[in-house]
């Protein structure tokens, strides 16, 4: 309800485990929500610097064609990608980049 009564001119960011539950996560999110989110600090590069080798197999693999996260799922189906959680990382606030906003 609280977004709805945002202007869609508002950013909306999600920042979740890079991992495919936290894919997950943001795409469940963003589906209820009803409008687009921004991921915040969940990049291929960030998992590629400080994550590790799941122990095991993911049970979830999202598939989200066209989603802004599609790069991140592409690296997340590789054997070698790298999982992180986001207690790993130091909260920051994300930075407002003029791009991100988008006309009502």
């Amino acid at each position: 309800m609280i977004a709805g009564r945002i202007p869609d001119a508002v950013p909306f960011y999600h920042w979740s485990d890079i991992d495919p539950d936290g894919i997950w996560i943001f795409l469940t999110v963003e589906r209820a929500f009803g409008r687009r989110l921004l991921p915040h600090l969940m990049t291929v590069d960030l998992a590629e610097k400080h994550g590790s080798k799941p122990d095991q197999t993911a049970s979830r693999v999202a598939k989200a064609e066209g989603s802004v996260l599609f790069d991140l799922i592409a690296y997340l189906a590789k054997p070698d990608a790298k999982h992180l959680e986001q207690e790993e990382l130091d909260p920051i606030i994300p930075r407002l980049h003029q791009s991100e906003w988008r006309a009502s």
